[in-house]
């Protein structure tokens, strides 16, 4: 039987973005894919130890939010905190394609949007395949 196309995840966010898409590509390295998280640098240590190729892209959602007291002293008007967010992912955005295509050539890829759908179909349970089990 042949390997399988690798299977390339593309996701930025904070910890709750990526991590169910960690436990996604563990599950899916578990039934024999090779799986690549495609995400922001400062998750490189969590992909890797979850048993994953991990591949760059310019994004770094958690510190945005981290960093940008602007953000909090907004409250809740959505409309600047959307301008702000709008700006970001623009110059942030202008790095994808490039970075992306380095990814992609010889893989099946699937965006965050697909991973409820994969992990219900798969019966893979967000936390599945960490360390010890």
């Amino acid at each position: 039987m042949s390997t399988p196309a690798p299977i390339a995840i593309f996701t930025i966010g904070t910890q709750g973005d990526i991590r169910p898409c960690v436990a996604l590509g563990q599950g899916l390295k578990r039934i024999g894919y090779p799986v690549r998280i495609v995400t922001s640098s400062n998750f490189a240590g969590l992909v890797q130890e979850a048993g994953l190729e991990f591949y760059p892209l310019t994004a770094d959602f958690q510190a945005l939010l981290e960093n940008n007291r602007q953000l909090t002293d907004l409250g809740l008007n959505l409309r600047a905190m959307a301008r702000i967010f709008r700006d970001r992912f623009t110059e942030w955005a202008g790095h994808w394609v490039e970075e992306g295509s380095k990814e992609i050539s010889d893989v099946t890829t699937f965006g965050a949007n697909s991973v409820n759908r994969m992990q219900e179909h798969a019966d893979i349970r967000y936390g599945a395949g960490s360390k010890g089990q």
